[in-house]
């Protein structure tokens, strides 16, 4: 969906685009498809309206490692 006009219309269209596999240019986080879409997987798994309002009422930060880990273990599954 992220580049939909990139996309062949047709009825399988897992044939109209490449399948980008993890590779030591993707580790690193320079490549922009792999940065666009690791921000659509971040959105898509955690908001950033839950994110900022859960942060808020537990009072946390995004530096505080073991609170962001007891809040994943919150969501609902």
């Amino acid at each position: 969906m992220l580049h939909a006009k990139d996309i062949q219309k047709a009825v399988h269209v897992d044939k109209g685009f490449r399948m980008l596999l993890r590779d030591e240019v993707s580790s690193r986080g320079v490549d922009r498809l792999e940065i666009e879409a690791n921000a659509f997987a971040s959105e898509l798994l955690m908001p950033p309206k839950f994110l900022e309002s859960a942060l808020d009422a537990a009072g946390l930060d995004l530096e505080d490692d073991a609170g962001i880990e007891a809040l994943t273990k919150k969501l609902p599954r």
